[in-house]
């Protein structure tokens, strides 16, 4: 899990406006929208700076063991401003060294998301609608719901196609400043070379915490092909 932030640097004031999953020493995986102007496909133009190993956060300082400079942002071509093909990845200045609290997330077209599964949604997102940020990393767990179910759910309001992936936990949700962050599946001791799997990444929501909508997220097996070649 790292932070996506912009600010200065060199004073250490940094806002941290998304997440993101290291998926290589140099790539991060995010949401198009987090970088992107609104519901625009216009990259944003200000600098963007990468946190690793971070778990407690505040408008002047974090602990984050390393910082990486943005220098080049990828969204998808078919990304159409709003839901569809919200996923991009940016490629660091250099690489980041592995350690026991920076690892990449790993990336399986073997582990399939089932209906029910409970999967992990993680952030540094505000903690209720329109409220504030949280100074420290959270997590959530939010089980998957059926497209065909988040459909009627969604009604007429929005498309949920099948490069998307829903899921619902009542109030338990990820919320805004989470976007572009890992939805998280445990495979357990059947993936024991590679427990945790990232499955989704965090792209939209009816405000959040809602008792009746559910979360969306772009399904990263659909995007295996594309991120194998944008890497």
């Amino acid at each position: 899990m790292v932070s996506l932030a912009t600010g200065d640097e060199e004073s250490g004031n940094l806002a941290s406006f998304c997440g993101g999953a290291l998926i290589t020493p140099t790539k991060i995986l995010t949401a198009a929208h987090c970088i992107t102007e609104e519901k625009t496909e216009t990259l944003i133009t200000h600098d963007l700076h990468v946190r690793f190993g971070m778990h407690t956060i505040s408008k002047t300082s974090s602990d984050a063991q390393e910082k990486r400079n943005v220098v080049e942002m990828k969204i998808h071509e078919q990304y159409d401003g709003k839901l569809e093909n919200d996923i991009a990845i940016l490629t660091l200045e250099s690489p980041v060294e592995y350690t026991d609290t920076i690892q990449p997330i790993c990336l399986s077209p073997t582990c399939l998301v089932t209906d029910g599964m409970e999967t992990i949604g993680m952030g540094w997102g505000h903690t209720k609608y329109e409220g504030k940020a949280s100074e420290y990393l959270r997590h959530a767990v939010i089980p998957v719901v059926s497209n065909e179910e988040c459909q009627a759910i969604y009604g007429k309001k929005d498309n949920i196609i099948d490069t998307m992936l829903c899921a619902y936990g009542g109030e338990q949700d990820t919320c805004q400043g989470d976007s572009g962050g890992p939805l998280v599946a445990d495979y357990g001791e059947s993936m024991s070379e590679c427990r945790f799997v990232q499955v989704g990444v965090v792209s939209y929501g009816q405000e959040c915490g809602q008792t009746k909508y559910p979360g969306i997220y772009s399904r990263v097996n659909s995007y295996l092909d594309w991120i194998a070649e944008n890497m």
